[in-house]
C-alpha cells in the first residue's frame, strides 16, 4: 500500500518542494551573513544594488517552491476531505432511504426512475 500510494503522488512535489525552499532561504541567508560582514567593501565599490538583488533571486525561489508546495497540499486536503464529507452525505443519505427499502414500500429502481423523470 505504501509503495502504492508514494508512486501515486509524487514525492517530489509532497517532500522535496520544501527543502528546496529551505535550501534557497539558507542561501538568501548566507550571502546576507557575507554582505553584512563585509559591509565596508560592499560599500566601497557600490555593490550594495548587485548584492540586494542576488538576494531577492534567492528569496524568489523560496517563495515559488512555497507556492507550488502550498498549492500540492491545498489540493491534497481538498481530495481528503471530500472524500470524508462524501462517505457521510453517502452514509445518510442510505439511513434516510433504508426504512423505505427495507420495507419493500419501494424499489431502488422505481425511486431512481421516479427521482430522473420529474
Amino acid at each position: 500500500m505504501r509503495e502504492w500510494f508514494f508512486s501515486f503522488f509524487s514525492v517530489s512535489k509532497f517532500l522535496l518542494k520544501p527543502r528546496l525552499s529551505l535550501k534557497h532561504v539558507a542561501e538568501a541567508g548566507n550571502l546576507a551573513e557575507e554582505v553584512i560582514s563585509t559591509i565596508r567593501t560592499a560599500q566601497a565599490f557600490g555593490t550594495q544594488k548587485i548584492l540586494s538583488n542576488l538576494y531577492d533571486t534567492h528569496i524568489g525561489y523560496s517563495l515559488e517552491a512555497d507556492l507550488e508546495s502550498a498549492t500540492w497540499h491545498g489540493g491534497a486536503l481538498a481530495v481528503f476531505f471530500f472524500v470524508i464529507y462524501s462517505a457521510y452525505a453517502l452514509g445518510m443519505w442510505y439511513i434516510r432511504l433504508s426504512p423505505i427499502i427495507f420495507l419493500n414500500l419501494v424499489t431502488l429502481r422505481s425511486l431512481f426512475l421516479r427521482h430522473y423523470t420529474h
